[in-house]
């Protein structure tokens, strides 16, 4: 699992992740791939998991005659697995890549980078957005969305849409 996490973070993204959609359960989010399941982790997943699983039996004490070999795949699972997985993820991502490989949020709307950070990645720098939200929408789950640019104050707007009303 963690060579799918690393090579999806590291080579397929990039370190580029929109984390407007990240935390959205909305289907049109880039990160809601095939119904909420994402088939290329999963395939990369079993393909560095099985390898290993062959000597699994040999914890049970039931299992005495588990072969050798098995029992040292079992044990060095990790070393073989993190590889494979690693390498068919970047691979199946190259041949089937997701949607929306490379975006970014326009706006830091949860004020992960310092000012400095978010111009020099085009990101529209957190104190340059103001909020309209009310305290009623802080209590409930909602969904951030951006609005136009405020001309009497030339920062931009979010409002928190609620999903249950």
């Amino acid at each position: 699992m963690i060579g799918t996490f690393t090579a999806d973070y590291y080579i397929v993204r990039k370190q580029k992740l929109k984390l407007t959609d990240l935390y959205s359960a909305d289907p049109n989010s880039i990160y809601w791939f095939w119904y909420g399941f994402n088939w290329r982790a999963f395939v990369s997943w079993i393909c560095g998991f099985v390898p290993g699983i062959i000597g699994f039996p040999s914890v049970n004490p039931y299992f005495t005659n588990v072969p050798e070999p098995a029992i040292k795949m079992f044990e060095i699972s990790f070393i073989i697995g993190y590889p494979i997985s690693f390498i068919i993820h970047v691979l199946i991502n190259k041949i089937f890549p997701p949607v929306g490989l490379g975006e970014i949020d326009e706006y830091d709307l949860y004020h992960t980078f310092t000012r400095e950070e978010a111009l020099k990645l085009h990101v529209v720098p957190h104190d340059s957005v103001t909020s309209d939200v009310t305290e009623d929408d802080k209590k409930s789950c909602g969904d951030v969305h951006v609005s136009r640019l405020d001309s009497s104050t030339s920062k931009f707007k979010y409002r928190v849409f609620k999903l249950f009303v």
